[in-house]
């Protein structure tokens, strides 16, 4: 019983380390709390077993005894809910966490209302299971819990099939393995040592709580080594990004920001930030969005562009960008680093020489290397047009002809210098 009881208390606090560790990466997201959840059931799972011991009335153990069978209903669930969330094979939306949990708690109240009766005895000085009645109900529970479990199966080895990342691919087989060490695990327990050796007469109350370690422990193996969940916040030192002048962001590879500093929250203005697309913050992130494609398929490691931020308050922020591809230790993508600075210089040259808003749009253009052709199109208007735009632009500039405004705009900094594998050249929004 000592040995039981031992196994019991390591299990609980395996699982109740797991469950806030993986909670304080980040408490904000559905992966991190679903985890949170499941852990905490196996929590009480192992508890379960070490109260029953101090139980005298065989009654107090029957109640927290179907009660708490009924809870692991859930466990296979939340199991299946994390493979999809990890694995991403379908974008889970609340008809599924219904569809997945309403079948969950349809079974547990069947459970608590209507499970059979267990006998239980008391041997070797400790509480064991005797018998269970009521066969096809017991059936039916073992069924549900098989059904879910084997989709947890299939889910991670589709995603072990579907993924290009190494990673990933690492991750889903570790919890498959894991799965088979725990199912193994139980057989050996339920056959080897009580019909080949017979080295147990009666099985320990709430012993199947102690096999989900096998499940924790290759969760943490994710986890340590093969960076599960590690794209955080935590991932970037937040003492050290929110000093840095320079607008940062990072982003995952889907396009979701992960980690923000202090400067371009001050300019984009967003509390909650973090989590949300880049898309709402970028007027043309259709057009960027093949370039951060090119990024995460590593087709480039790098490249540089300037382009308009749009911040809460609907205002055009210009922006020389820089985005850096961001690797794990295994080459695997893990997001993009996005490097800004703020072009003030475009508000000072219109109120100096009195541009007005159509001008500097076109000046934005051709200082990115527009042709006159080009640039019309992308202001809609003709050529013509466009060439009497850059006349009045020359007189209010006081120059003869494009070389000069180029050295003109490069006195107030509008000629964008990046370094990068390459510069892209985005069509701008109209700077009011």
């Amino acid at each position: 019983m000592i040995v039981f009881m031992l196994l019991c208390m390591i299990a609980l606090f395996i699982n109740l380390y797991m469950g806030l560790h993986v909670l304080f990466l980040n408490p904000r997201h559905k992966i991190h709390i679903t985890y949170f959840i499941l852990t905490m059931i196996l929590v009480e799972g192992c508890l379960a077993p070490i109260l029953y011991q101090l139980f005298k009335s065989e009654d107090q153990i029957l109640f927290v005894y179907i009660h708490g069978t009924s809870l692991s209903v859930f466990l296979p669930i939340l199991a299946v809910i994390v493979s999809l969330q990890l694995s991403r094979l379908i974008r889970l939306r609340w008809f599924h966490y219904a569809a997945l949990l309403i079948p969950g708690a349809a079974m547990a109240v069947k459970n608590s209302l209507t499970w059979p009766y267990v006998t239980f005895i008391r041997y070797e000085d400790s509480w064991r299971l005797f018998s269970i009645e009521g066969q096809a109900n017991f059936n039916l529970y073992c069924s549900f819990f098989g059904f879910f479990t084997l989709v947890f199966v299939v889910i991670n080895i589709i995603w072990f099939f579907r993924t290009a990342v190494k990673r990933e691919k690492r991750q889903a087989l570790v919890l498959l393995i894991s799965l088979f060490a725990a199912t193994l695990a139980f057989l050996i327990y339920m056959v080897l040592f009580f019909n080949i050796l017979k080295l147990l007469k009666y099985e320990w109350i709430g012993s199947g709580a102690l096999f989900y370690i096998f499940w924790t422990i290759g969760f943490w193996i994710c986890l340590s080594r093969y960076r599960l969940l590690a794209l955080t916040p935590e991932l970037v030192n937040k003492d050290i990004v929110s000093r840095i002048e320079e607008p940062i962001l990072l982003i995952n590879t889907r396009g979701e920001i992960i980690t923000v500093n202090d400067k371009a929250r001050a300019l984009l203005g967003g509390d909650k930030m973090e989590g949300s697309s880049l898309e709402p913050f970028v007027p043309r992130f259709a057009e960027l969005r093949t370039e951060i494609e090119n990024l995460i398929k590593q087709k480039a490691s790098n490249f540089a562009c300037r382009l308009n931020f749009k911040n809460h308050k609907s205002e055009d922020i210009l922006m020389d960008a820089r985005f850096s591809l961001v690797k794990d230790r295994f080459g695997d993508a893990l997001g993009v680093l996005v490097v800004g600075r703020e072009v003030k210089e475009l508000r000072q040259l219109k109120a100096f020489y009195r541009i007005t808003g159509r001008e500097a749009e076109i000046v934005q253009l051709l200082s990115e290397g527009y042709t006159n052709r080009e640039t019309a199109e992308a202001v809609g208007v003709t050529e013509n047009t466009l060439k009497r735009h850059i006349t009045n632009i020359y007189n209010k500039l006081k120059v003869g002809n494009k070389v000069e405004l180029m050295n003109r705009l490069k006195e107030f900094n509008l000629i964008p210098a990046q370094t990068a594998e390459r510069t892209v050249l985005l069509m701008a929004r109209r700077a009011r």
